[in-house]
């Protein structure tokens, strides 16, 4: 079995602070950086953390014991586990290089994250290699190989 793996660069911060790494949640890049208002993934050490999802919309700005600021705008909690979060970066954070804080219990972690105006990114079906990206035909159906999409229906891509 494989299992694809995705790098990213540490973000390091300043002194004794920890360390956090953000990328694209789809495509799980760092490179060029996340957009506003697009999923992003950070991944650390969130000792504290309790590893739970959102149940409904809209995004809580705390979830299992966590909150992470952008910019000093909260942001939306998808996801959270001891070395994962998940979060929509708020619409309102500027293009450039902005802090993000990540308070986990009594822990507070430094960082930051580019945010750039676009940052597409597909997301994957499973982690089989080389990737499938997350397709769906005009009936909501998958798309695969063994169930295209015919000439001149719509598609989703997540």
């Amino acid at each position: 079995m494989h299992i694809r793996i995705a790098l990213a660069s540490l973000v390091c911060c300043a002194g004794l602070q920890a360390q956090i790494s953000v990328v694209n949640a789809a495509s799980f890049r760092q490179q060029p950086g996340v957009a506003a208002g697009s999923f992003a993934s950070a991944f650390g050490s969130f000792a504290g953390a309790t590893t739970t999802a959102a149940a409904a919309l809209p995004f809580p700005t705390s979830l299992g014991g966590v909150t992470v600021t952008v910019g000093g705008t909260a942001a939306p909690l998808q996801y959270v586990s001891s070395t994962q979060i998940n979060f929509l970066v708020p619409a309102a954070v500027t293009p450039g290089l902005r802090p993000i804080v990540v308070t986990s219990g009594s822990a507070t972690l430094n960082g930051n994250v580019r945010v750039v105006t676009a940052a597409p990114g597909l997301s994957t079906q499973d982690t089989a290699t080389p990737p499938k990206g997350a397709i769906q035909n005009q009936d909501a159906s998958l798309n695969t190989s063994a169930n295209p999409a015919r000439r001149g229906q719509l598609v989703q891509l997540f």
